[in-house]
């Protein structure tokens, strides 16, 4: 596979081309310049890209594996991080600002939140940088104090869409790291990835536990109120409904690159969350088929 775009002097482009299964490797970070490190040296291999989960198995590390977190094929898991990679994609360039300059890259910077200003970071200009006017494409790489999960930062990134893209907080969203092709055209963006040292090491991020939503608010099925076991744990009726929301949820955070991967990531959620067998107030019965 491919994990780069294609730009073609047609107009033609490729996205990305990963695969489904892939061989995992782990490269020691312990600070920001290593990790920059890392980013620079994978730059050039279309066959690699990021992952912040750790593999499930580490004893069987040419083992091919496919990019799972759930069910019994699951090969990766989640864990808190120290580093971070903030997905911006499309922020408007203010009035007469290139796109892939340093202007564009302070105006982004600014617009984060007061944790990360004076912090270092390292830049790297995504594979559309610079090819869409008025546009700018960028991952900004973070380290943080306190290592996070990625539940906790897709909730925190929730907050601030659109300008950070909350998708790449899980496990296996794959974190693309290679600089693109271009056929027959020049690359508009000569250094993609450079450290930018600032006064601050790393960022201080507290996120906030996100309260439990009422019930009263919660989506209703078909005029029916979702409600729940007497202990509040799972879902009995409404289940439908929040199948459909669990389905939905997993195409926009996850993206998954299968029908299988998205079949497993679905039935993960909605098990978890609601009664599969039959209930007082539906005797319709669920199963991961």
């Amino acid at each position: 596979g491919i994990a780069a775009k294609t730009f073609r002097a047609d107009g033609t482009v490729l996205s990305y081309r990963a695969g489904k299964h892939f061989h995992w490797t782990e490269y020691p970070c312990e600070s920001l310049p290593d990790l920059h490190k890392v980013l620079t040296a994978i730059e050039d291999r279309r066959d690699m890209f990021v992952i912040r989960g750790v593999p499930c198995d580490r004893g069987k590390p040419d083992q091919l594996v496919r990019r799972l977190k759930n069910g019994t094929e699951a090969a990766f898991k989640d864990v808190p991080r120290h580093w971070i990679m903030l997905d911006i994609d499309g922020v408007p360039t203010p009035t007469g600002v290139d796109p892939v300059s340093p202007a564009a890259l302070d105006h982004v910077v600014g617009l984060l939140p007061a944790e990360f200003q004076g912090v270092s970071f390292v830049v790297q200009w995504s594979n559309s940088a610079g090819l869409k006017p008025g546009l700018i494409k960028v991952h900004l790489w973070y380290w943080l104090e306190n290592p996070l999960g990625s539940t906790e930062l897709r909730t925190w990134a929730k907050g601030l869409a659109p300008l950070i893209d909350p998708a790449p907080f899980s496990a296996v969203q794959p974190h693309y790291t290679a600089r693109p092709i271009f056929d027959g055209l020049p690359d508009p963006v000569p250094v993609r990835t450079r450290l930018v040292s600032l006064k601050r090491a790393s960022v201080r991020l507290v996120v906030q536990a996100v309260p439990k939503v009422p019930m009263a608010t919660l989506p209703q099925a078909a005029g029916v109120p979702v409600a729940r076991l007497p202990s509040g744990s799972r879902i009995t009726d409404g289940r439908e409904q929040w199948l459909l929301l669990e389905r939905l949820r997993v195409l926009r955070e996850e993206r998954p690159s299968s029908f299988e991967e998205f079949a497993t990531s679905v039935w993960a959620g909605f098990s978890a969350s609601c009664e599969t067998g039959g209930t007082g107030s539906s005797p319709n019965i669920h199963t991961a088929e």
